[in-house]
């Protein structure tokens, strides 16, 4: 599944599959430091980890499929995810939460995403840098990109769609509870599953015992087979369903990332553009390298292109062009100007 668990509600909630981001390629990583780049180390990943250096969350109904797929070449994902879930301190009905070890030092430092090979994912598959839940990915992960092929325009889409995935999961998740626990204590704690501060059992303490079965209830000691039966619950539940079950909240955000996929799906040239703002990391042989939306997409233009980009000063963008071919002998195909607005390097004025 290219997007991960929610593949088939994102497909029915868009009318078609979102695009493949080309240059954002897991099975050969634009993030790690070619030979002879410019820019400096800290840029780039590590090459071990890349960009898992995350723990992902996983709702009850998520955990449940990758417990349920007997496929041998899921073994690994489906041992590092009891590895997990036999800590049982992030153990819940709703799922299993990031640990608070994770948030401890990931939260200290977001600059360690994609450097500290001590916060690899725990589904990271040993030695060939693949995951193991690949086809059960969470939304937060299936929908990360280190580039995006429309610059902004691709990152506000799925930005978009992480954050209505995120919702999906955790109205889901705790719907799940509702319909197959019901139990006060864990339907309280699937309404914010993140919460609450570390305590000594998150840290390597002793567990709870008391409080562990309290929230379990009757499903204490048969965690897996609650998963399983929330993957089950949802087998035939379509986006419809989910919006409403999700409601006014879920129905909005689903309207949002309609409005960025079809933004996404334009490829008209603004008619009125202006040069935004950006910052120069680099400049050789005739070439500069700016930054503009992400610091993990910069884009090299030429030196001609980058002195012609104060012609865009709000006017209709034929006459900029058109000036830039009699004073600079620089034709500029729609293409090359759309992308340019893709990345920022020129923004869109309303009319």
């Amino acid at each position: 599944m290219r997007h991960g668990a929610n593949s088939d509600w994102i497909r029915q909630m868009l009318g078609q599959a979102p695009p493949v981001e080309i240059t954002s390629d897991c099975t050969n990583c634009v993030m790690v430091k070619p030979e002879g780049e410019s820019i400096g180390a800290q840029f780039y990943f590590d090459p071990d980890v890349r960009c898992c250096t995350y723990e992902p969350a996983l709702p009850n109904y998520i955990a449940g499929r990758i417990l349920r797929d007997s496929d041998p070449e899921r073994a690994a994902g489906r041992a590092s995810l009891e590895a997990r879930m036999a800590r049982r301190v992030d153990t819940l009905p709703w799922g299993i939460r990031r640990s608070k070890r994770f948030d401890t030092l990931y939260g200290s430092n977001a600059a360690l995403f994609g450097r500290a090979a001590d916060l690899g994912c725990p589904h990271l598959t040993e030695g060939s840098l693949g995951c193991g839940i690949w086809p059960y990915r969470p939304g937060v992960c299936s929908t990360w990109y280190c580039k995006h092929d429309r610059g902004q325009t691709g990152h506000a889409f799925w930005n978009n769609l992480a954050l209505l995935l995120r919702e999906v999961e955790l109205m889901m998740g705790a719907w799940c509870v509702a319909e197959l626990h019901g139990g006060r204590a864990a339907m309280r704690q699937a309404l914010n599953p993140e919460a609450g501060i570390p305590v000594s059992s998150d840290l390597g303490g002793e567990m709870d015992e008391k409080e562990y079965g309290k929230l379990w209830g009757n499903w204490a000691g048969k965690e897996a087979e609650f998963f399983q039966a929330c993957a089950a619950k949802m087998d035939d539940i379509r986006w419809e369903d989910v919006e409403r079950i999700g409601g006014v909240r879920m129905r909005t955000m689903a309207d949002l990332t309609r409005t960025a996929f079809e933004k996404l799906l334009d490829m008209d040239v603004p008619q009125r553009l202006q040069a935004g703002p950006f910052r120069i990391l680099a400049s050789s042989r005739g070439k500069r390298t700016v930054e503009t939306y992400s610091g993990f997409n910069p884009i090299k233009m030429p030196e001609a292109l980058f002195r012609a980009l104060p012609y865009f000063d709000g006017r209709p963008t034929a006459e900029s062009i058109a000036e830039i071919r009699t004073k600079e002998k620089l034709r500029l195909q729609p293409a090359l100007v759309r992308r340019l607005a893709d990345f920022g390097i020129l923004e869109e004025i309303d009319t």
